[in-house]
């Protein structure tokens, strides 16, 4: 007892602990200001039809933030619907949306009602509609369609995604997005798959000259036909003579202070610069091991399986090889023999949409991503890509872009645990030929 008395009583004592309380809390603080935030975007469609005749498929997407600090994560923005494509399953409806102006709050219901009106203009459309979605609206969607179509017979219904008929036609459209980095806004437009759009007048920005638009770090050719939807990111050259010459806005591509002296959207990048990037090795699952898919009503037909999310997104079970499972589990002969007598549901457009995006970044020359590849096998996926971030430095080369559109694409999918985990991995290293070689970076010393 006296030592401890003696202890507390040394001012050596009070010193370490007085350091220690204020490193413990200098340490909370860092950690609570140290936020890192990201985007989700989670894929949905709306059906619309009318009898047995589907007639219209609205794909888009739900966005927020998400937010991650000390000691966890937290949605920190509001919730949108952004609508990313549209496809029209009669030909004799095509012009539906001709000249039709979508922007980043159009209203869903608005679409719809757009696309009605012109199909009873037209006489090609019954008057009992069925709108079908994976995502549930609220009762504002629903009054507006029904307050404007006050006559018409209109079932609406949300969960699984299946409509009988079968089209002979299909048309999709495109959202093409403008971005004018700061200048003025240019509306969202629709275009029909394979047509080329028509380059907008030029936005303006203080103090600066628009120079052109440009896709993936690339100017943008406008009699490029459109296969996919797609933002256009304006480029910009300050003007010399400018008074408005603030730090915020000193590149042509409103590139981060740190990005400066490393590389601009239309200049090489200075390798002399010693640019710290992380290079990622993503290895998500072997059909033996792990693998993805796209299931709609796992848990109707394996209702004691234990389903868990993972980082919000995809959903995770575990499976077994055979039929000598535990009850949380699901087994892989069991999955086969679902698939095979149609009890296990696949949303094949979400599917679909998943093998779109790998195929454009394993068949495109893209920046920032590279090695893409996957595997199918009766709707089971697995893959492997590489990419490379730089570490918060703005720059079009980022490989993040690419990797987050990949992670979206799977987000409606459900992960199968197996008996092994993921090989993914990654590494810090000082950018170098090599790397900008493999990234198809443009890259130069000087």
């Amino acid at each position: 007892m006296s030592k401890l008395k003696s202890v507390l009583k040394s001012k050596k004592f009070w010193i370490i602990f007085i350091v220690i309380i204020l490193l413990f809390l200098t340490f909370i603080i860092f950690q609570v200001d140290r936020e890192k935030k990201e985007t989700i975007k989670n894929p949905y469609e709306v059906w619309v039809g009318d009898g047995d005749e589907l007639e219209l498929i609205i794909r888009f997407w739900e966005e927020y933030d998400e937010c991650s600090s000390f000691p966890g994560t937290h949605i920190c923005s509001d919730k949108t619907l952004k609508i990313y494509e549209l496809e029209i399953l009669h030909s004799n409806l095509a012009d539906a949306f001709s000249g039709y102006s979508v922007g980043d709050k159009t209203a869903i219901s608005e679409v719809i009602v757009t696309f009605l009106d012109y199909a009873f203009a037209k006489d090609t459309i019954e008057e009992e509609i069925k709108i079908i979605s994976d995502y549930k609206f609220d009762t504002d969607f629903e009054n507006t369609i029904k307050e404007h179509f006050n006559d018409v017979n209109i079932e609406f219904s949300y969960g699984g995604l299946s409509y009988t008929g079968d089209p002979q036609d299909s048309l999709l459209y495109y959202t093409i997005t403008f971005d004018t980095n700061g200048g003025s806004p240019i509306d969202s437009i629709v275009v029909a798959d394979n047509t080329t759009i028509e380059k907008p007048s030029d936005p303006t920005k203080e103090g600066y000259t628009f120079i052109y638009w440009e896709l993936d770090g690339e100017e943008y050719d406008f009699t490029t036909p459109v296969t996919e939807e797609m933002t256009l990111t304006a480029v910009w050259k300050e003007n010399k003579n400018s008074s408005s010459n603030n730090s915020s806005n000193n590149t042509a591509n409103n590139n981060s202070n740190n990005a400066n002296n490393n590389t601009t959207s239309s200049s090489k990048i200075n390798l002399n610069n010693n640019i710290s990037v992380t290079e990622y090795h993503v290895n998500d699952g072997t059909m033996d091991c792990f693998y993805y898919m796209f299931v709609t009503n796992l848990k109707e037909v394996f209702p004691s399986a234990d389903i868990t999310k993972i980082n919000s997104n995809p959903s995770e079970v575990d499976f077994w090889y055979n039929k000598d499972r535990q009850d949380y589990e699901v087994s892989t002969e069991e999955i086969n023999e679902y698939l095979n007598n149609g009890s296990l549901k696949i949303n094949t457009s979400a599917e679909n949409n998943f093998k779109k995006v790998l195929n454009k970044y394993k068949n495109g020359n893209y920046k920032g991503i590279a090695n893409v590849s996957y595997t199918e096998e009766n709707h089971r996926f697995s893959f492997s890509y590489d990419y490379i971030s730089f570490n918060g430095l703005n720059v079009s080369s980022n490989g993040e872009t690419a990797n987050k559109e990949i992670k979206n694409a799977l987000s409606s999918s459900t992960r199968f645990n197996g008996p092994c985990g993921s090989a993914s991995h990654y590494e810090n290293k000082t950018l170098t030929e090599d790397l900008c070689n493999k990234y198809n970076l443009d890259c130069d010393r000087w």
